[in-house]
C-alpha cells in the first residue's frame, strides 16, 4: 500500500507542475483527465488499468511532453504491473517506430528490470543488431543490460558501428567482461585524436584508466604505457576546446589512483583547485602510501601542496614521519605547517574510494 501511496503522490507532484506551467496542461487531453481528479479518483484509475492500457496512457504523454517527470506515475504504475507484462509486449513496443522514444525507453527499462539477475537476452541482442532500432533505444540497452565474455564479439560491432552513445556505452561494458579487449580498441581510438568522437575518446580514456590501474606497476611496458597515458590525457587537459573531453581526461587521470598521476594533477597549472580536491579526496590512499614508502623531496612536496588544499587529518602521521628525512629548510617549514592546518581542520579519508575497482 505504501508503494502505491508513493505512486500516487509521485502522479499529483507531476500534475501540480503542469497546473502551475499554466500552458502545459493544454498539450496532453491525457493529463487534463487527471488533473480533474481527486487524489482517490486517480488512484482508483490507476488500478483499474491493464497493462495495455496504461503503456497506451505513456504513449500519449510521451509523444506531447518533453521531461520526463509527467511520465514517472505512469512508468511507476506499469511497474507494479510487471509481471502482467510479456516480454513479448515489451519487445514488440521497443520496435514500434511509431511509439515516442520515451515510451521505447520505458519499456526497455521494464524489460531489464525483469531480467536485472539475467545475463542480456537474445531479444535484447537482436534489438541491437536490428537497423530499424535507433540510437537512443539502444543507448538504454547497451547501458543496462548484463553482458558476459561470450558477447565480446557484439559489443565490438557496436564500437566499430556507433561514433556517439552506443559506442561509449558498449566500450565500457567491454571493459568490463574483456579488459585486455577493451584496452587493445581504446588504444587504437586514443592514437588517433584528430579523427576519433569525442564519445568514444571519452570512453577509451576510462577504460584505458581502469586497465593500467589494474596492472602491475613493475613491468616496463606497464609503466611506459601509463606515462604514454598521462601524456595523452594531459594534452587534452591543457589544450583541447571542449570541455567534456577536458573533464573525461582529468577523471580518467585521477581514476588511476597512481603516484605518477597524482603528481601531475597537483602540479599542474590546467587543473583548477575544485578538481584537484577531489583527486586528493579520491586519492588520499595513494598520498598515503607514496609518504610511507621511501619518499622523495619531491614526493612530500607533493603531499604538502595537496594538504594545503584539502587537509585530510589521516595523512597527518605519515607526513610528520616523511618529514624527518627533508633537509630543505623551506619544504620543512611548510610540512609543519600542513600537519597543523591537517590535525585542527583536516577531514577524515573517504574511504568509499578504496573499494572501487
Amino acid at each position: 500500500m505504501g508503494r502505491k501511496i508513493k505512486v500516487i503522490g509521485l502522479l499529483i507532484a507531476a500534475l501540480s507542475l503542469v497546473i502551475s506551467a499554466g500552458v502545459a496542461a493544454a498539450k496532453s487531453n491525457t493529463l487534463q483527465k487527471y488533473l480533474a481528479m481527486n487524489e482517490e479518483s486517480v488512484e482508483s484509475e490507476l488500478q483499474s488499468l491493464d497493462t495495455e492500457q496504461l503503456i497506451e496512457e505513456i504513449d500519449a504523454i510521451a509523444s506531447t511532453e518533453e521531461t520526463d517527470d509527467k511520465l514517472m506515475p505512469f512508468v511507476a504504475a506499469l511497474f507494479e504491473k510487471k509481471n502482467k507484462v510479456q516480454d513479448s509486449q515489451l519487445v514488440k513496443i521497443i520496435k514500434d517506430k511509431n511509439k515516442a522514444d520515451k515510451t521505447r525507453e520505458a519499456m526497455v527499462d521494464l524489460y531489464l528490470h525483469k531480467h536485472e539477475k539475467e545475463p542480456i537476452t537474445e531479444e535484447m541482442k537482436e534489438l541491437l543488431k536490428s537497423p530499424d532500432v535507433n540510437e537512443r533505444v539502444k543507448t538504454k540497452i547497451v547501458a543496462g543490460a548484463n553482458f558476459s565474455g561470450k558477447d565480446v564479439p557484439l559489443l565490438k560491432e557496436l564500437i566499430a558501428k556507433d561514433d556517439a552513445l552506443v559506442a561509449f556505452h558498449s566500450l565500457k561494458q567491454l571493459s568490463k567482461t574483456n579488459a585486455k579487449e577493451a584496452y587493445t580498441i581504446s588504444s587504437e581510438i586514443l592514437s588517433n585524436l584528430n579523427v576519433a568522437p569525442k564519445d568514444k575518446v571519452s570512453a577509451a580514456l576510462k577504460s584505458t584508466a581502469k586497465y593500467l590501474k589494474k596492472q602491475s606497476p613493475t613491468p616496463n611496458n606497464d609503466s611506459k604505457a601509463e606515462e604514454d597515458f598521462l601524456n595523452i590525457s594531459f594534452n587534452l587537459i591543457e589544450t583541447s576546446n571542449d570541455g567534456y573531453l577536458k573533464d573525461s581526461a582529468f577523471f580518467a587521470v585521477s581514476d588511476l589512483q597512481s603516484e605518477k598521476a597524482m603528481k601531475k594533477i597537483i602540479e599542474s597549472n590546467s587543473v583548477d583547485r575544485e578538481l584537484k580536491v577531489f583527486a586528493i579526496d579520491q586519492n588520499f590512499a595513494t598520498l598515503k602510501k607514496m609518504l610511507q614508502t621511501n619518499p622523495t623531496e619531491s614526493d612530500i612536496k607533493v603531499a604538502v601542496e595537496a594538504m594545503k588544499l584539502y587537509p585530510i587529518v589521516d595523512l597527518a602521521e605519515a607526513l610528520e614521519n616523511a618529514m624527518k628525512t627533508v633537509k630543505n629548510p623551506q619544504l620543512k617549514q611548510e610540512a609543519k605547517d600542513a600537519i597543523n592546518l591537517m590535525k585542527e581542520q583536516g577531514v577524515k579519508g573517504n574511504e568509499k574510494w578504496l573499494d572501487k575497482n
